[in-house]
């Protein structure tokens, strides 16, 4: 029987915080040379696509539990953000066109 390596899980690469928030490297790092991180506001990343959640390896079992754990806070930090998302468009929504609000993710569909 021949054995190969195969990829059976993908550690991703986009670093989150404890809510989920995709971070990015800011240009100005710190004293020993550690880039700053800061959150990409409304991006949120959970399960492959994301890495360092479990260090340099993984053990096997967590890949499940990781996905519906960070799933998990990913869609809560979601639902909390869209709230904010949309009061800051409420001003320009006055003005635009009435019909602009029925493709709107925030109205309910009782309302459409």
């Amino acid at each position: 029987m021949m054995i190969t390596p195969a990829i059976h899980y993908t550690m991703g690469g986009l670093e989150i915080d404890e809510d989920t928030h995709v971070l990015r490297a800011v240009k100005d790092g710190d004293e020993a040379g550690e880039a700053a991180k800061e959150v990409i506001p409304g991006l949120f990343a959970a399960g492959e696509v994301t890495g360092g959640v479990h260090g340099a390896n993984r053990l096997g079992g967590n890949s499940l539990l990781e996905c519906v754990v960070f799933g998990r806070r990913a869609g809560r930090a979601a639902a909390s953000f869209i709230p904010t998302a949309s009061s800051s468009t409420d001003a320009q929504e006055d003005t635009a066109d009435p019909q602009a609000a029925v493709a709107s993710p925030t109205t309910p569909s009782s309302a459409v």
